[in-house]
């Protein structure tokens, strides 16, 4: 009875909230690169949020390099601080307009296969 409630309460606060699930959907395999002023960026996490279906996902990102298995689909993005001292040495260098999300960034997961995120 107990269990049965507590995931009543879940499934309405998913559905109150407007968050959009889709956990049957198929995921693609993604990899891609981060650089900033034509440089690899390490230490960070691109964090991707969902404009329509699929779920919010955080890559860490090492050496410019990030691998990952997304639902399809477009995401808003930002990158943030990683734990530890590397993590805020890196986050430092990352313009402040690409530390917060923004409806007007955005990217595209269609398909297995490289994206580039080059940060000037």
């Amino acid at each position: 009875m107990l269990r049965s409630f507590c995931c009543l309460m879940v499934m309405g606060a998913i559905v109150g909230c407007g968050v959009s699930v889709t956990p049957t959907a198929a995921r693609v395999a993604v990899t891609g690169t981060v650089t900033l002023a034509g440089q690899p960026l390490t230490d960070v996490d691109l964090n991707l949020q969902p404009t329509g279906d699929g779920l919010p996902a955080v890559l860490k990102v090492k050496d410019g390099k990030f691998e990952a298995e997304l639902v399809p689909g477009k995401y808003t993005y930002f990158l943030s601080q990683t734990s530890g001292p590397a993590g805020a040495k890196a986050i430092a260098k990352v313009p402040a307009n690409c530390q917060i999300g923004a409806a007007d960034r955005e990217v595209e997961f269609a398909g297995p296969g490289p994206v580039e995120f080059a940060l000037k």
